[in-house]
C-alpha cells in the first residue's frame, strides 16, 4: 500500500499492467502511481516497474552479486537500452525501484506487504528520476522489524 505523508491513500493510477506474472498486479499498479505522482506517463511508468521486475543479471552483473552487501542496481545499462532511456535516468530508476542490500527500493517492499508512506524522503528520491539536476536518490532506511534478515529469522 502506497500512502501520502499526510495519511491518506493516494489515487491509484491507470497504469495496465503488461503482464500479470509472478508479481501481485497491485504491486505494479503502486509502483507506476508513486512513479506517475512525479510526472511519468502511465504507459512509461508500467514498463519501467515491468522491466525491472523481469530484469535478471547477465554474465557481467553475476560477478557482483557474489559480494556481502549484495549488489542489485544491475541491469540499468541494459534497460535504459531497450527503454531508450538516458542511463542516468535508468540507472535512478533501478535504484529507487530495486534498491540496494542495506536500503531496499519500492518493489521489495511492496512485494513484502510493506505500506510504504510517500513522505517528503521518497518524494525527493522519485522525483530524482525525472530530473538529472537532482542529487542522486537517498532511499528511507528499513525500520528494525521490517529488515528482510528479521523476516528470514
Amino acid at each position: 500500500m502506497l500512502v501520502v505523508d499526510d495519511g491518506a491513500d493516494l489515487e491509484q493510477s491507470p497504469c495496465a499492467s503488461p503482464t500479470r506474472d509472478a508479481y501481485d498486479e497491485s504491486v505494479i499498479s503502486v509502483a507506476c502511481t508513486a512513479l506517475a505522482s512525479v510526472g511519468w506517463l502511465p504507459d512509461e511508468a508500467a514498463r519501467v516497474v515491468q522491466d525491472v521486475l523481469t530484469d535478471e543479471p547477465d554474465s557481467r552483473s553475476r560477478r557482483w552479486t557474489a559480494r556481502p552487501d549484495g549488489w542489485t542496481t544491475y541491469g540499468w545499462r541494459a534497460m535504459a537500452d531497450r527503454l531508450s532511456l538516458p542511463p542516468w535516468q535508468a540507472r535512478r530508476l533501478v535504484l529507487v525501484l530495486r534498491g540496494t542490500a542495506a536500503r531496499p527500493g519500492l518493489l521489495p517492499r511492496l512485494i513484502l506487504g510493506k505500506t510504504v508512506r510517500l513522505d517528503a524522503a521518497w518524494r525527493i528520491a522519485l522525483a530524482s528520476t525525472r530530473n538529472r539536476r537532482s542529487p542522486a536518490p537517498q532511499l528511507p532506511a528499513w525500520a528494525d522489524a521490517d529488515h528482510p534478515q528479521q523476516l528470514a529469522g
